[in-house]
């Protein structure tokens, strides 16, 4: 099995074994949705922060990440993918979740060729540990970190499906039906981010911008988030090559 499936049903196993573990007794109704709803928000707030990060850490100095991102020609061939691994060869994990979230801002539908497994890759690291406290959490924190740690692990995946990609086939009309109630946040809230990376960084429910955007905005006047990070990774002219070409 390979490395993501491995630790999707690794995850999902924990998660399971927390929730059976749990003493349902203990959690009234109320107690229950007011659990489920903390844990949707704080899921939506770290996708946010995570988010901020990665779109504002600049590329290492001398690492020629640069040069991947800037590829003139196709980036479907085994030249370009070879160079890309050259590069990113003993890079930590961090500069290509960099990578990743920053050419998305140019090329968007370089997601469809993502599986699942995949996308969960890219945030199931942080979902793990939030997913272990459920054990040690009394039950109705317990069952919030549950909710948060699996939309942590789902953040990229529901992504993928507000950009609508091939392979997330399956769940457009559910993540349409949530995008209706508000569960999920709408295309249009996420252009806004596309278009000045500025705000907007919440990935599952959008509720969390309301506190996010304001420290943003605090963050760019004080000069600790800088505009001309994205405003560099903005190109005068595209590369060869369609936006759904490997990344």
């Amino acid at each position: 099995m390979k490395l993501a499936p491995l630790l999707c049903t690794l995850l999902y196993a924990v998660l399971a074994a927390a929730l059976a573990l749990l003493d349902w007794q203990d959690i009234s109704p109320l107690a229950a949705l007011v659990a489920a709803l903390l844990g949707i928000f704080l899921a939506d707030l770290l996708s946010g922060i995570i988010h901020v990060y990665l779109d504002y850490v600049p590329f290492p100095a001398g690492a020629g990440i640069e040069r991947v991102y800037f590829y003139v020609g196709p980036r479907d061939t085994r030249e370009y993918l070879d160079f890309k691994a050259s590069v990113f060869r003993g890079r930590p994990l961090v500069d290509r979740l960099s990578f990743s979230f920053k050419i998305h801002h140019w090329k968007p539908k370089a997601m469809n060729r993502k599986t699942y497994a995949e996308h969960a890759l890219e945030t199931i690291g942080p979902a793990f540990p939030i997913a272990l406290l459920a054990f040690v959490l009394p039950p109705s924190a317990a069952l919030g970190a549950c909710v948060t740690a699996f939309l942590v692990a789902n953040i990229q995946f529901i992504h993928a499906c507000i950009h609508d990609t091939p392979k997330s086939r399956v769940w457009k009309a559910v993540i349409r039906q949530l995008q209706r109630v508000h569960l999920v946040y709408s295309f249009e809230t996420h252009m806004v981010h596309h278009r000045d990376g500025q705000k907007n960084f919440c990935l599952v429910t959008g509720w969390a911008n309301v506190v996010l955007n304001p420290l943003c905005g605090l963050l760019f006047r004080a000069g600790l988030l800088k505009q001309d990070v994205w405003d560099s990774l903005r190109p005068s002219t595209r590369a060869a090559g369609s936006d759904d070409a490997v990344t």
